[in-house]
C-alpha cells in the first residue's frame, strides 16, 4: 500500500515536471495535432477500406493519430527521458534513495499513460468538432482498455530500448530511428500498404494496436475489444517488461 501511495506522488511529481517545460509540452500536444488537422484537411471526405468494409478517413485517420500520439508520450518519451536522466547522474541519485525502483519507475510509466489518455481525449475532442467524427459511447470502455494497453505496452519497449541506449545524446537518434519506420510499415501514415508488409508489420506491434484502435471506431465492426490484436500489443509489452528488468541500468555507461 506504501508503494502504491508512493507511486501516485511521483506520477504527480513527474506530471509537474513535464508542464513546468512548456516547450516540450507543447511540442507533445501540438505535433499530433498538426497531423490531425493535415490528414483531415486533406482526406477526411474519403473513405478508406476498413476491415469490415469502408469507412470515413476521419474514422480511421484517429486511430492513426492516437497511435503517434500515444507512442510519442510513452515509447519516445521513456527511451529519451531515461536515457537522459541515467546520464546525467539522476537515476543513480534516485536508486541511492530509500524510494523502491518500482516507484520510480512507476512515475515515468504512469506519467506516460496519463498523458497517453490526455492526448486521445484532446485529438478525439478535435475530431468529433473539426471533421465530424463519430463517437459510440458504449465502445468507449473498448476505447480506454485499449489505449491503456497499448500505453503500458509502448512504455516497457521504451525502458528496453533505454537500456541499450549508450549516452543520453544518443536517445532522440535510438528513439526515431527505431519508429519511424514502423509507421510507414504498419501503416500509421500510409494505410494503402502491401499485403506483404501488412503480414509482417502484424506481428509487430505498432500495427496491431492501430488495428485494435480503429476496430472501435469503425460503425460496421463488431462490438468489444479486438483481442486478438490486442494479445499481440500485450505480449511484446510482457516481453520487454522482462528484457528491461534484465537489461536496464540506473548507472551511466561511462
Amino acid at each position: 500500500m506504501r508503494d502504491l501511495v508512493l507511486t501516485y506522488r511521483q506520477i504527480g511529481y513527474e506530471r509537474r515536471s513535464f508542464f513546468r517545460n512548456p516547450a516540450a509540452a507543447g511540442f507533445t500536444f501540438i505535433f499530433p495535432v498538426m497531423f490531425l488537422v493535415i490528414f483531415g484537411v486533406l482526406y477526411g471526405d474519403q473513405t478508406y477500406d476498413g476491415p469490415s468494409g469502408p469507412v470515413k478517413a476521419i474514422q480511421y485517420q484517429m486511430a492513426q493519430i492516437l497511435v503517434f500520439s500515444v507512442v510519442g508520450t510513452t515509447f519516445v518519451s521513456l527511451v529519451t527521458t531515461l536515457a537522459i536522466r541515467r546520464d546525467t547522474g539522476e537515476l543513480k541519485r534516485k536508486r541511492g534513495t530509500p524510494v523502491s525502483p518500482a516507484v520510480i519507475l512507476g512515475g515515468v510509466v504512469g506519467n506516460g499513460v496519463l498523458l497517453s489518455l490526455l492526448m486521445s481525449a484532446l485529438v478525439i475532442a478535435l475530431s468529433l468538432v473539426l471533421f465530424g467524427a463519430e463517437i459510440y459511447p458504449e465502445r468507449l470502455p473498448v476505447l480506454l482498455l485499449t489505449i491503456i494497453v497499448g500505453a503500458l505496452a509502448f512504455c516497457a519497449l521504451g525502458a528496453t530500448v533505454a537500456a541499450f541506449v549508450p549516452n543520453g545524446d544518443a536517445a532522440p537518434a535510438f528513439a526515431n530511428l527505431t519508429i519511424f519506420p514502423l509507421y510507414f510499415l504498419s501503416g500509421v501514415f500510409i494505410p494503402d500498404i502491401p499485403d506483404t508488409f501488412k503480414d509482417i508489420a502484424g506481428l509487430l506491434p505498432l500495427r496491431p494496436f492501430l488495428l485494435a484502435l480503429a476496430k472501435a471506431f469503425d460503425p460496421a465492426a463488431a462490438a468489444g475489444p479486438d483481442w486478438g490484436n490486442l494479445a499481440v500489443v500485450a505480449a511484446w509489452g510482457l516481453v520487454a517488461s522482462l528484457l528491461a528488468i534484465r537489461y536496464f541500468r540506473w548507472t551511466p555507461r561511462r
